[in-house]
């Protein structure tokens, strides 16, 4: 997925490296988020127009809570692509944090109509709805996302828990066998389902999920 990029690292000016992209996202996915900053912006002097790179820089800007930060990163890249999603999906997420629901439903909105059957703006959407404890309208979009990308657990898990909301645990239990079947080992889903059960009044069910 992620391209190679060539650049010159060392004190050695003249001695070139190749670093693959992969290379700094792993530095991102390992939680070496100040190194990952570093490396991706001295590629991005060389390589200014590298929109997935900037994304990534913006991530870590993020996990080390330089958010104005990673906030200018975000606007450099929609500026270029307003379709970017993952910029677009980062941006809300930053307003959703900072309990501005209206604004960050409005960017997902409007990615979501740039590209109306992207996973993560969907799910993110019906993430926010639920949260407001609007479970209709998060109901609505989480169906959506799984039309478009039905293998993720994490959506499956969402569904459920908007299912306790409407109190359609019938709906719920579902929900929740259908994303271990895809991840029999999921935690989350695994704990979701054990509490439901518990709810309900399935004391044995409910317990013997955990053993």
């Amino acid at each position: 997925h992620y391209g190679d990029i060539v650049g010159v690292a060392g004190s050695n000016p003249a001695a070139p490296t190749i670093l693959k992209m992969e290379d700094i996202k792993k530095k991102y996915d390992q939680g070496l988020y100040s190194e990952t900053i570093k490396l991706a912006e001295n590629r991005l002097r060389d390589f200014p127009e590298d929109l997935e790179l900037k994304n990534i820089l913006a991530e870590a800007l993020f996990a080390v809570n330089k958010a104005d930060d990673a906030i200018k990163v975000i606007n450099e890249i929609l500026h270029k692509d307003s379709k970017n999603w993952r910029a677009s999906n980062h941006l809300a997420i930053y307003h959703k944090k900072n309990n501005n629901f209206k604004e960050a439903l409005k960017i997902l909105e409007n990615c979501l109509n740039k590209n109306p059957k992207q996973f993560n703006t969907l799910f993110n959407i019906s993430l926010l709805y639920f949260q407001e404890k609007k479970y209709q309208e998060a109901l609505k979009y989480i169906s959506q996302a799984i039309i478009s990308n039905h293998e993720p657990p994490i959506s499956y898990l969402l569904q459920g828990k908007i299912y306790i909301g409407l109190e359609n645990y019938q709906q719920a239990e579902k929900s929740y066998k259908i994303g271990l079947e895809h991840n029999p080992n999921s935690e989350d889903l695994l704990i979701s389902l054990s509490e439901l059960y518990l709810k309900i009044g399935y004391t044995k069910l409910g317990n013997d999920i955990l053993i």
